[in-house]
């Protein structure tokens, strides 16, 4: 893959090394920062196992950033053709770009010789360390069919961070692990969210893991979106949970309520009747504080109960200190 990569940087005048620049004119490489289409990058991989695909990723500058394009081929009846082209559309701000990062990983289907393609890309902003990123799953061309788009997410990260988002393929599954903003801003800003996404059919669901631990839990539990709140909660407590989420969510969003609530996490403890129960302090000025039930399961976590008093069984030592 290194010659062929070589070779096609040669033929289109890609991965040149960067102009030093001069000492005295610091303001030459912000100048070379906001032309459109400097730096142009080209690198190919083979993305699966079978040897029977090749990627190729071009990228190039944009104001802030670069947006990328992804292109796909399989050998098939003798000859290299093209399955997949991704790539942003028109755009007049340079978020449109497929920027920041660019990840994609690619699933076989069982039903078909066709390929699932799974690509997650961050949108470059020049102001801000927060910005939006999209999670696109793509079936790649087959025959006379074009490429489809099956699936599409667009959810808020944090980019100015030591550890950028990483997507990977897990069995029938794939998920990215990215930073997004807690719901307790002050105190842990920011919290680890795993987005898994499970492959059945022509249909994408949101699967478990979510959160690297039980308070990240419930702070992922209370920031998405109720339907996909709902599969990660006690069937048998669905009304109080679907109120306790829209309240949170009321607090949070100062348009809905005149001035957002400060929310925090308070103490995580483990409850004396079942080792797999633990109970997550979540304190609210102005309001009482909401008592999180939540059971462990495997590599997976449900939501049991909200209430506004803590339960005396969970009067374990606090298992989560916040900082």
């Amino acid at each position: 893959m290194k010659a062929l990569e070589a070779r096609l940087a040669e033929l289109m005048g890609t991965n040149k090394p960067e102009l030093a620049t001069p000492a005295d004119r610091p303001d030459v490489g912000e100048q070379v920062q906001q032309i459109y289409g400097a730096d142009l990058k080209l690198a190919a991989k083979r993305p699966d196992a079978t040897k029977r695909l090749i990627g190729v990723e071009v990228s190039f500058g944009v104001m802030c950033g670069e947006d990328t394009m992804l292109l796909l081929y399989e050998w098939r009846d003798d000859k290299w053709r093209k399955v997949l082209r991704w790539q942003s559309g028109d755009y007049d701000q340079v978020s449109g770009a497929f920027g920041d990062f660019f990840e994609y990983v690619v699933m076989p289907r069982s039903a078909s010789e066709e390929w699932a393609v799974a690509v997650a890309h961050g949108m470059p902003w020049c102001t801000s360390g927060w910005s939006a990123f999209d999670l696109d799953v793509i079936e790649t061309g087959h025959g006379t069919g074009p490429q489809k788009l099956i699936f599409h997410k667009n959810a808020g990260y944090y980019r100015a961070t030591d550890n950028p988002p990483a997507l990977k393929a897990v069995s029938d599954n794939f998920d990215l692990r990215l930073q997004d903003m807690s719901v307790d801003f002050d105190h842990l800003f920011l919290v680890t969210e795993i987005y898994r996404y499970r492959l059945a059919g022509g249909d994408v669901r949101r699967v478990q893991p979510v959160a690297m631990n039980g308070r990240d839990f419930v702070d992922v539990w209370l920031s998405t979106d109720w339907d996909d709140a709902v599969d990660w909660s006690a069937t048998g407590n669905i009304d109080n949970l679907k109120d306790e989420h829209a309240l949170i969510d009321r607090l949070r969003k100062p348009e809905k309520v005149g001035s957002a609530a400060t929310i925090s996490f308070g103490a995580v403890r483990g409850c004396s009747d079942d080792p797999k129960r633990f109970q997550v302090e979540l304190d609210l000025d102005p309001g009482a504080p909401v008592y999180f039930a939540i059971r462990e399961g495997e590599n997976s976590f449900t939501m049991l109960s909200a209430s506004n008093r803590p339960d005396p069984h969970c009067n374990s030592a606090n298992l989560v200190p916040t900082p």
